[in-house]
C-alpha cells in the first residue's frame, strides 16, 4: 500500500510502499506523514447529552512522588479514580499540549468561594482585634456617674450656648446663651464657677468667668487677644496679641491677668519690638508663659518678674499642650522654603512642618521622651484633656503610617518611651474632652457624649429634645471646688 512519507535528514517527501523503508535519496529510515484531522464545529446547545467518556487524570505530581488525594469532582462521578499507573482509556496529554481547562462551575467552587471565605474571616479577625468598646453602647448599669457635665452646643441656631447635664438624674438645664465657645476650664470656687473662651464675630478670642451655669449668671470679662491660655485651676489667663500678619511682627504683646488677687491685676510679660516668626501656640503655668514660634522653637518668660526676657525652652520643636504640672507635649519640626516672589510678596520666611513623633518634656529640661503606641511613633495633633494631676492625657494622634485615632497617654517625664493606648478611631467631629475625679474621661464626638473608663467606651444618653453637644465639655463636681493652697 502506498503511503506518504518524509525524510527528516534531507527533507525528501513522497510516496513509498509500506512503513519504515529507506529514503531513496540518503538511505535513512523514513517517517510517515499523518494528515491533520478536520475541525468539527460543536453546536452551542446539543440536542442530546454528550456520551459518557472516561475523564482524564488531572492530578500533577513531581516525578517519583505520589499524587495528592483529590476530593470527588462535583461535575462527574463522586468516587475518585482508581489509583494505578494506567488511568484507563482516554486521551492523554502529549508533549507541549496544554492541560484541560477547569469548568466555570468548578472554578467557582474550588477557587472563588474559598477566597471569599478567607477574606470574610480576615475582616472578622481584624474587627475582633480592634480595641473594645464603642460609642453606641449605653452604660451597662444605667447610672451616669457623679457630678455634672457642662457642654457647648451650636447644633441649633435657637439653642446656642452652654448646658448642664446632671449625671445623677440625666436632666439637662440651659445656661448662658454664648455662641462660639472654644474652651471650658474649671475655676476654684472662690474665684468663680467656670472659665470660658469664645471667639467673637470679629475673630478675636475673649476670656470670661461665669458665676454659674444659668441663663441669668453673672459674666465677668477678663481678657481678649489673638490667643488665649488659662493657667492651672483658672487662677490666671494669658492673652497674646500678635499684630499684623508679616514675617517679623512689630507689635507682639503678651499680658497675664492674675485672678488670685482682688481686683485682678494685669501684668505685662512681653513686648516685642520685632519678633520674627508667627506665634503658633501659647501656654501658661503658675509662673511662666510659653510661646511657640514658627521659626521652630518654644520660648518662655517669667510673668512673676518684671524682666520681660524670652528664653529658649525647647529648640526645633513646636508646642502642642502644657499639663497642669508642667509637662509639655512637643513635636519636632523641619523647615520648607516659602516659595515667595521677591519684590511682590512679603517674605514669610521658612515654613515649619511637623516631622517625626511627638515627645514629652518637662519645662524643656526633662526628657524628651518619645510618644509611641505598640512601639510605633505617634504624632499628636491635638490634646483633648489632661487629668488634674497631669498623670494622663487624652489626645488625637496619628502613627507615622496609619489613620488618626484617640489615644490615652501617660504623663510624667522619665526613662523610656511614653506608651499610649489606642482607645478608638475618629468617627466624626470632636468637640473636646474632660476628666472627672475618678479618672474617667468624657468625650464629645459626632454630636454624642461618650464616657471612657479603663479603655471602655459607653454612650451617655441625653433627654429627648436636649441640644446635642458639639463643642468643648467640662466635668465639674457636685460639691463646690476649693482652690489648692
Amino acid at each position: 500500500m502506498s503511503v506518504d512519507a518524509v525524510c527528516l535528514r534531507c527533507d525528501w517527501r513522497g510516496s513509498t510502499e509500506g512503513a519504515g523503508g529507506p529514503c531513496p535519496a540518503c538511505g535513512v529510515p523514513l517517517f510517515l506523514e499523518v494528515p491533520d484531522r478536520p475541525e468539527i464545529p460543536l453546536p452551542l446547545t446539543p440536542a442530546s447529552p454528550p456520551p459518557e467518556r472516561p475523564r482524564p487524570d488531572r492530578s500533577f505530581a513531581a516525578p517519583g512522588s505520589e499524587p495528592l488525594d483529590r476530593p470527588p469532582d462535583p461535575d462527574g462521578d463522586p468516587s475518585p479514580p482508581s489509583p494505578g499507573p494506567d488511568p484507563g482509556p482516554g486521551p492523554r496529554l502529549a508533549s507541549g499540549e496544554s492541560p484541560p481547562r477547569m469548568s466555570p462551575r468548578r472554578l467557582v467552587r474550588q477557587v472563588v468561594v474559598p477566597t471569599v471565605v478567607l477574606l470574610v474571616v480576615g475582616i472578622l479577625v481584624a474587627l475582633a482585634a480592634r480595641p473594645a468598646g464603642g460609642p453606641a453602647r449605653p452604660p451597662a448599669d444605667g447610672s451616669l456617674g457623679p457630678g455634672h457635665l457642662l457642654y457647648a452646643s451650636d447644633d441649633d441656631p435657637e439653642h446656642l450656648g452652654i448646658y448642664r447635664l446632671d449625671l445623677s438624674t440625666g436632666h439637662v438645664t440651659a445656661g448662658q446663651p454664648l455662641p462660639g465657645v472654644t474652651e471650658l476650664v474649671p475655676i476654684a470656687d472662690d474665684l468663680g464657677s467656670i472659665g470660658i473662651t469664645r471667639r467673637n464675630t470679629e475673630g478675636t478670642l475673649e476670656a470670661f468667668a461665669l458665676s454659674s451655669v444659668t441663663p441669668n449668671a453673672r459674666v465677668a470679662p477678663i481678657a481678649s487677644g489673638d490667643m488665649i491660655a488659662w493657667g492651672p485651676e483658672g487662677e490666671s489667663v494669658l492673652a497674646v496679641r500678635t499684630g499684623p500678619d508679616v514675617r517679623c511682627r512689630p507689635h507682639v504683646r503678651a499680658d497675664v491677668v492674675d485672678l488670685s488677687t482682688w481686683p485682678p491685676q494685669t501684668i505685662p510679660v512681653f513686648r516685642a519690638g520685632r519678633l520674627c516668626g508667627d506665634v503658633l501656640a501659647v501656654a501658661l503655668d503658675r509662673d511662666r508663659a510659653y510661646l511657640s514660634i514658627a521659626r521652630g522653637e518654644v520660648v518662655r518668660t517669667s510673668w512673676t518678674s518684671p524682666a520681660q526676657v524670652l528664653h529658649r525652652a525647647v529648640p526645633v520643636r513646636t508646642l502642642n499642650s502644657l499639663s497642669p504640672t508642667g509637662d509639655m507635649i512637643v513635636t519636632p519640626v523641619r523647615f520648607l522654603s516659602s516659595g515667595f516672589i521677591p519684590g511682590r510678596d512679603p517674605d514669610p520666611g521658612p515654613i515649619p512642618q511637623l516631622a517625626g513623633a511627638s515627645e514629652l518634656t518637662w519645662r524643656g529640661r526633662g526628657g524628651p521622651a518619645p510618644i509611641t503606641s505598640g512601639g510605633e511613633p505617634i504624632q499628636v495633633q491635638r490634646t483633648l484633656a489632661w487629668t488634674p494631676d497631669g498623670s494622663r492625657a487624652l489626645v488625637v494622634g496619628t502613627p507615622l503610617v496609619g489613620e488618626p485615632a484617640i489615644y490615652e497617654m501617660p504623663g510624667g517625664v522619665g526613662e523610656g518611651d511614653r506608651e499610649a493606648d489606642e482607645i478608638w478611631g475618629i468617627e466624626g467631629p470632636i468637640g473636646g474632652a474632660s476628666y472627672d475625679e475618678d479618672g474617667s474621661a468624657y468625650l464629645v464626638m459626632d454630636r454624642q457624649m461618650i464616657r471612657i473608663t479603663d479603655g471602655e467606651l459607653s454612650r451617655i444618653p441625653l433627654p429627648e429634645g436636649a441640644p446635642l453637644p458639639t463643642g468643648p465639655v467640662l466635668w465639674v463636681p457636685t460639691a463646690p471646688r476649693s482652690r489648692a493652697r
